[in-house]
C-alpha cells in the first residue's frame, strides 16, 4: 500500500465517522449533541448518603470557601465532611471550622498521620479520610473526594 493511499484513508475516516453520526445516530434534529433538550428531572425515592473527604495541607487561604460551599449544598441528606489536615502550619483546620460555623457537627477534622514510605502524600491523606468516612458513616453509599481549591 502506498503512502498516498494511507493518507487518503486517514483523511476519509473522519468523514465516514461524521456521516455515521449525522445519518445513523440521531441526525440533525435529534442526536446526542443537542443542548436544547432538557431531560425530565428524576425523583429519587431514597437519596444516597454521601461523605466528602478533603485532604488539605496549608490551604488556609482557600479551605473556607470550599467548606462553606459543601455545608451549604442543597441536598436532602446533609453530607459529613472529613477534612484531613495533613500537617498544616497555617491554621487550615481553624479556618475550616470557622467556615462550618452554623453546622460544625457536619465537619470532622482529623490530623493526618505520618506518611508511610510506600505512600505518596495526597493519596495517603485520602486513604485516611476514607477510613474515617467509613467509620463515621458506615452506610454512606458514596465518598466524594475533593480538593480545597475546588
Amino acid at each position: 500500500m502506498s503512502l498516498h493511499a494511507i493518507w487518503l484513508a486517514v483523511a476519509i475516516l473522519p468523514l465516514v465517522a461524521w456521516l455515521y453520526l449525522i445519518f445513523f445516530h440521531g441526525g440533525f434534529r435529534g442526536g446526542f449533541w443537542r443542548t436544547d433538550v432538557t431531560p425530565e428531572p428524576q425523583s429519587l425515592e431514597v437519596w444516597p448518603d454521601i461523605v466528602v473527604v478533603i485532604p488539605a495541607r496549608d490551604e488556609a487561604d482557600v479551605i473556607g470557601r470550599a467548606v462553606a460551599s459543601l455545608v451549604n449544598q442543597d441536598y436532602p441528606i446533609p453530607p459529613t465532611i472529613v477534612l484531613v489536615d495533613d500537617d498544616s502550619s497555617d491554621g487550615t483546620a481553624a479556618v475550616a471550622l470557622a467556615a462550618a460555623n452554623h453546622a460544625p457537627d457536619r465537619l470532622e477534622i482529623i490530623t493526618g498521620a505520618p506518611r508511610p514510605p510506600e505512600w505518596s502524600g495526597k493519596v495517603w491523606a485520602m486513604r485516611q479520610g476514607a477510613v474515617s468516612a467509613a467509620a463515621l458513616r458506615p452506610n454512606a453509599k458514596y465518598i466524594l473526594f475533593t480538593d480545597a481549591e475546588i
